[in-house]
């Protein structure tokens, strides 16, 4: 596991879409795992995080959410290592059902769009390579160089995107 991409990845995820809190959890045998967190959190890397939790459920279904939180939703208390309760929650599973990406909201932030669940599923996409495969799955500068001019030429709004978030991580190297 390459914490820092993750950490990283986490980040950009933030920048993109303005969350306050968000983190990368992790099934391991029977529990989720905090494998990094970010903003305003109070969560660290190997903290445990509560089955009933919204990640645990989007792992489970391995659907995406953006969802907002009712206050009586005890178990959304923390979630997306926010400190509190956060009033919107957008999770993003991958990994087969072994990770999500879970970013929280407060209701003065409100809620997350469309393209916010588009880009923090790119996202998980780069964290799962990471997860996967480490510093093995980083291809050379070249490699990358050549998958990005193939992107802007296919779609050039799909490379804004990416270009985004790469900015965004290359800045919190």
């Amino acid at each position: 596991m390459n914490r820092s991409v993750l950490t990283a990845t986490v980040k950009a995820a933030l920048d993109a879409t303005g969350a306050s809190s968000g983190w990368l959890v992790v099934a391991e045998a029977d529990v989720l795992v905090v494998a990094a967190a970010g903003g305003a959190t109070g969560a660290s890397p190997g903290d445990r995080v509560d089955q009933r939790a919204p990640a645990a459920i989007a792992i489970a279904t391995g659907q995406p959410a953006s969802r907002s939180i009712a206050p009586s939703e005890t178990a959304a208390d923390g979630a997306g290592g926010c400190i509190g309760m956060p009033a919107w929650l957008l999770t993003v599973p991958f990994g087969d059902g072994a990770a999500a990406l879970e970013l929280a909201r407060h209701a003065e932030q409100g809620a997350f769009t469309i393209d916010d669940i588009e880009i923090v599923s790119l996202l998980a996409d780069v964290a799962e390579s990471a997860l996967d495969a480490g510093e093995a799955a980083v291809p050379s500068p070249d490699d990358l160089a050549g998958e990005l001019r193939r992107l802007h030429s296919a779609s050039p709004e799909r490379y804004r995107i990416v270009a985004s978030a790469l900015t965004s991580m290359l800045g919190a190297s």
